[in-house]
C-alpha cells in the first residue's frame, strides 16, 4: 500500500529545477477549469453577514425590493429580457469553451506532470490534447466522466464524492493513451482506484493547510501550491498503474 509521504517526496524531486514550468502549466489548468474565477469575490461573506443582520419584516422586504424594481421600471422589460438573454448566452459560450478547451488542457497538463516525473519537463505537453489528433475522443471521455459524476452527486452527495475519486485517473489514462475508448478509460480508472479512494481523499485533505495558506495571499498563493499538488497525484497514478488491474465495465 502506498503512502502519501513517499508520493510527496517523489513529487518534490520531480519539481527540482522544473518548478517554474510546473507553475505555468498549473496556472493554465486553473484558468481552463474556471477554478480561478470561482475563487474570486472575497466580499461574499460580508454580503451574507449583512443580509443576515437585516430584520426580515414587510417594510424591510419592501425597501429591499425598491431598488431592483425601480431599476427594472427605468430600464424596461424588453431590455431586461435582452440582458438576461445576453448573460445566459455568455454562460453557455463559456461552458462550451470549458468543454472544448478546458478538458484538452487538463489532459495536456497531466501529460506534462507524468512526463516531468520521468525527467521530461517540456511545456509542449500542455498542447497534447490539441495535437494528438484524438481531441474528440478526449473531450467525449472527459465529458462523460463529468456527466457520470454529476448524476451520482444528484443522487446523493456521498456517492458523488466516491465516484469523483473512482474516475480521478481518467485524464492520466488519456494522457498516456488518447485512443482508449471512453467507457474503457472510465472502467480502468474505476478499477485502479478500487480500495484507494479513502486514502486519496485523505491525501487531498493533507493539502488543505497549503491551500489555506495560499488563500491568505489573495488567492495567488493557491496557484503556487498547485505544481506540488499535481505532481503528487501524477506519482499516485504511476503507483496505481504499477499494481496492475483487471478491467471491468460493470457499474460506473
Amino acid at each position: 500500500m502506498w503512502n502519501r509521504a513517499d508520493l510527496k517526496a517523489k513529487a518534490k524531486e520531480s519539481l527540482k529545477g522544473t518548478y517554474v514550468n510546473g507553475l505555468i502549466v498549473s496556472f493554465l489548468m486553473l484558468l481552463a477549469s474556471g477554478a480561478w474565477n470561482s475563487g474570486s469575490g472575497s466580499d461574499g461573506g460580508k454580503g451574507m453577514e449583512a443580509s443576515s443582520s437585516m430584520e426580515f419584516s414587510q417594510e424591510g422586504f419592501s425597501s429591499m425590493m425598491e431598488g431592483p424594481k425601480a431599476a427594472m421600471d427605468a430600464i424596461g422589460t424588453p431590455t431586461v429580457i435582452g440582458i438576461a438573454f445576453g448573460v445566459f448566452s455568455f454562460i453557455l459560450v463559456m461552458g462550451i469553451i470549458k468543454v472544448l478547451v478546458g478538458y484538452l488542457i487538463e489532459v495536456g497538463g497531466q501529460k506534462y506532470f507524468l512526463n516531468a516525473s520521468e525527467g521530461e519537463s517540456t511545456l509542449n505537453h500542455i498542447t497534447f490534447g490539441f495535437t494528438s489528433g484524438k481531441w474528440l475522443n478526449i473531450v467525449r471521455t472527459m465529458f462523460l466522466r463529468s456527466v457520470f459524476t454529476y448524476l451520482w452527486a444528484m443522487l446523493l452527495l456521498i456517492p458523488g464524492i466516491v465516484k469523483y475519486y473512482s474516475y480521478r485517473m481518467v485524464p492520466y489514462i488519456l494522457a498516456e493513451d488518447p485512443d482508449v475508448d471512453s467507457f474503457e478509460a472510465i472502467a480502468i480508472s474505476k478499477e485502479m482506484t478500487r480500495g484507494h479512494k479513502m486514502n486519496m481523499f485523505v491525501m487531498d485533505l493533507s493539502f488543505i493547510g497549503w491551500f489555506i495558506l495560499g488563500g491568505l495571499l489573495f488567492g495567488f498563493g493557491f496557484v503556487l501550491v498547485m505544481p506540488y499538488y499535481n505532481a503528487t497525484f501524477a506519482e499516485l497514478y504511476y503507483t496505481l498503474k504499477g499494481e496492475g488491474h483487471h478491467i471491468s465495465y460493470e457499474g460506473y
